[in-house]
């Protein structure tokens, strides 16, 4: 059996299981009498979601109930007694099963993981605005303003599936939810017996802190550096050197790279894997890998699963469809590892 259908079975499964149940209802008479709208039913009805009108999953409902077709008001009565953690801890077990002893996609040992930001508009309801807030603009009204949220996710970039994910306020940084997310990310896999991690970041993510952060989970990094970022890095990217290890603010012995742009810009790159076997190059295309893995994961979440079209606009419902979504994408990919395998940063697909 193939990865993505093993891993496939295990959530079924997951979502007929009592136990599972008790844990992600609102409430404990929830789903206790035999009805059309069964927990495991309006689960599943809430993952496909993504993204047929309410109405028309509705109907689609009764060929998987053998009844007449339920309306979206007793649909929308029962997904608010399921928790939005039921997806999220889906998301989970559905990581657990599909990396659990398997060690496709990794990169020269290590699993590689980039992490990025963005944001997404919310339906504009006084809920929303309460617990997101609004993107302020000088020139608009507030009340014109629309509802965003920030979205910040650790995307495996050979590939693509989305192992950490956070939906927060826009006035939460992305270094603070990235940092919250490596912890979780790196206990994770660590629990797997999948110990060593790379992490990958663009421009605006590096500091003392993140370093040591990183190094303290005996886990590993790629920055991007930013111009000015520091003395002895600026020092040795305007030398010309195009590769050196170099010692700052106290870490041990860290790898700079450097490589031209064809823009003519300098392309600073200082990571812990100091292992001369990899040469420099191979970490230079790693890092444009996270472009097609991060940034297209998020093209592929709002415009082919139109994540900001919410069926719901309750906060509950808003973070269903959310966690939904990263499942779905997730079931995806994995098929698609099963099919075409993973992602090779020296030769990264051009489709898929």
């Amino acid at each position: 059996m193939e990865r993505s259908e093993r891993t496939i079975s295990y959530l079924q499964e997951i979502i007929r299981n009592q136990k599972f149940i008790a844990q992600h209802r609102k409430h404990p008479s929830a789903f206790t009498r035999q009805r059309k709208l069964s927990f495991a039913i309006v689960m599943g009805a809430i993952i496909r979601l993504a993204k047929k009108s309410l109405q028309i999953e509705c109907n689609l409902l009764s060929d998987k109930i053998m009844s007449d077709p339920v309306s979206k008001q007793a649909f929308s009565k029962a997904r608010h007694n399921i928790s939005h953690t039921g997806f999220k801890a889906l998301n989970t077990a559905f990581l657990e099963q599909a990396y659990f002893e398997d060690d496709t996609g990794t990169w020269n040992g290590f699993r590689v993981f980039g992490i990025d930001g963005s944001m997404i508009r919310l339906p504009k309801t006084d809920e929303t605005l309460k617990l997101f807030g609004t993107w302020k603009n000088k020139t608009a009204k507030p009340e014109n303003c629309p509802v965003l949220a920030r979205i910040s996710e650790v995307v495996e970039l050979t590939t693509g599936i989305i192992v950490s994910a956070e939906l927060s306020a826009v006035e939460v940084g992305e270094r603070a939810l990235a940092t919250k997310q490596i912890i979780e990310t790196s206990e994770l896999f660590k629990s797997i017996n999948q110990p060593s991690q790379l992490y990958v970041f663009d421009r605006g993510y590096i500091s003392k802190e993140m370093i040591k952060m990183i190094l303290d989970l005996k886990a590993d990094f790629l920055f991007r550096i930013p111009r000015g970022y520091n003395a002895i890095i600026e020092e040795a990217v305007t030398s010309g050197k195009s590769e050196c290890n170099i010692s700052i603010d106290g870490f041990p012995l860290l790898r700079l790279i450097i490589r031209d742009l064809p823009s003519g810009e300098k392309c600073a790159l200082l990571t812990s894997v100091i292992d001369c076997r990899i040469k420099a190059d191979a970490f230079y295309r790693l890092y444009w890998l996270r472009w097609k893995g991060c940034e297209e994961g998020y093209k592929k979440q709002k415009i082919s699963l139109q994540l900001e079209n919410f069926a719901g606009i309750s906060i509950e419902s808003i973070l269903q469809e959310f966690w939904a979504t990263v499942l779905t994408l997730n079931t995806f990919l994995l098929h698609c590892v099963d099919k075409e395998g993973a992602w090779d940063p020296e030769n990264p697909p051009t489709r898929q």
